[in-house]
């Protein structure tokens, strides 16, 4: 759910009325208040304002920015404020090699030292940021310590069923920042308070409960913490809801699954690391000798750690209705933002047919860091640009019409239907 203060509020009465419904935040916004609370440390703050001033130098300036393509072979990235960690991916961008070379070419070629501003104040700034060595000592030290926390955030931001993921890369996590050497034992112990502060806010036992019935970390040699069992028995006594039956047989079958007990679990197939990365599809198909278990493991690891698929669909509300185009009515924008939202979902089913929107490890480590972060930029921009476009010309007719607007769009056909969804 999302983490806006009266959501939490309503997520916290939730619990209390109905226990068998878990309230969770949204693991997306938590890592970047992380990110957040790490560029407020004063060492980063001051390596992120240097990187920005060379970036807003180059860009808004054309002849340089000219200058600067023909001479690297990879181009910047302009600082943006729609994604999550966009100023960490601002410095794994400027540290790569191409645009690290084209920048050290740049300030030492003919072009620019005869351009009349190379000499005025703020050049000879970004020319000396760009050639300080520190600087980009620090560049790199930034990266390997967000490396591990962009992974959780690459997880995180995704439409599918991650719940049974999060937990695991969450420690590995903290485990790669622990072990991390040659940097400031007073700085790197600052990053690993912000760390602990913002995942004991998403963390929950129904998260713990993902892990632990995930069959790919329990095959694994999966080890039980205190913490875990705490996380996993407090979910059964909630799921439970005061059904001592119930609770005693998820317990006795949770024995038999860590085991390896019964028909199912011990079959050769069943430790098959391709089938054990979609977690829902192993248990409907190896999880029968459980059955209680299995129903709970499927409703777990079926779920979302995310809001931002909700957050698409507000930013497509902001998209129609704006304060120039005001006169719609709320009946009229719901229905509009429906057929956008179905539009985009067969076109999806029409893409991959009917896939289900399981994640696996493999896709988080076959991804760069920056990659699938500067791939969702880049797809919002286009499509605010052509819906733009489109939804101009239809709402003009909207407005225009004088006849009743229902009739001429038939939009009463659409009342009464719910919305499409994947499955």
């Amino acid at each position: 759910m999302d983490n806006a203060t009266n959501n939490v509020v309503a997520g916290n009465m939730i619990e209390k009325e109905w226990p068998t419904i878990f309230f969770t935040r949204c693991t997306c916004h938590c890592i970047d208040l992380l990110f957040e609370d790490i560029a407020k440390c004063a060492w980063i703050d001051i390596v992120l304002r240097s990187a920005l001033k060379i970036i807003v130098f180059i860009t808004r300036k054309q002849y340089i920015l000219a200058i600067f393509r023909t001479l690297s072979k990879k181009d910047l990235v302009k600082p943006s404020t729609t994604r999550f960690a966009y100023s960490f991916i601002l410095l794994s961008n400027l540290v790569d090699d191409k645009v690290y070379g084209g920048l050290r070419r740049m300030f030492v070629s003919d072009q620019w030292c005869k351009w009349k501003g190379s000499k005025t104040k703020k050049a000879e700034e970004v020319v000396s940021i760009v050639f300080y060595a520190n600087f980009w000592s620090n560049v790199k030290m930034i990266m390997t310590i967000c490396k591990p926390i962009l992974k959780v955030l690459r997880l995180a931001d995704r439409e599918g069923a991650t719940m049974g993921l999060i937990y695991e890369v969450t420690q590995t996590m903290m485990k790669e920042i622990n072990n991390m050497r040659g940097i400031d034992p007073l700085m790197l112990e600052e990053i690993k308070n912000c760390c602990l502060n913002r995942c004991s806010m998403f963390l929950t036992p129904l998260h713990i409960t993902g892990y632990v019935l995930h069959p790919l970390w329990t095959g694994n040699g999966q080890e039980i913490t205190h913490e875990m069992n705490i996380g996993w028995m407090t979910t059964i006594m909630r799921y439970a809801n005061g059904n001592d039956a119930l609770r005693s047989v998820l317990i006795d079958e949770f024995y038999a699954y860590r085991k390896q007990m019964g028909d199912m679990f011990h079959l050769p197939m069943a430790k098959e690391y391709d089938k054990m990365q979609n977690p829902v599809k192993w248990w409907e198909i190896f999880g029968t000798s459980t059955p209680n278990l299995m129903k709970l493991a499927i409703r777990v690891l079926s779920q979302g750690i995310s809001a931002s698929p909700c957050e698409r669909n507000w930013s497509t509300f902001s998209l129609i209705h704006t304060k120039r185009r005001n006169r719609l009515s709320p009946t009229h924008v719901e229905k509009l933002v429906y057929c956008h939202t179905n539009l985009r979902l067969l076109k999806k089913i029409k893409e991959r047919a009917y896939a289900p929107l399981e994640i696996t490890m493999a896709m988080i480590d076959e991804e760069e860091d920056e990659e699938r972060l500067l791939k969702l930029q880049r797809e919002q921009e286009m499509m605010q640009n052509e819906e733009n476009d489109v939804l101009s010309s239809v709402i003009a007719h909207l407005e225009d019409n004088t006849q009743d607007e229902d009739d001429i769009y038939n939009f009463d056909d659409i009342d009464g239907h719910e919305s499409l969804d994947e499955t």
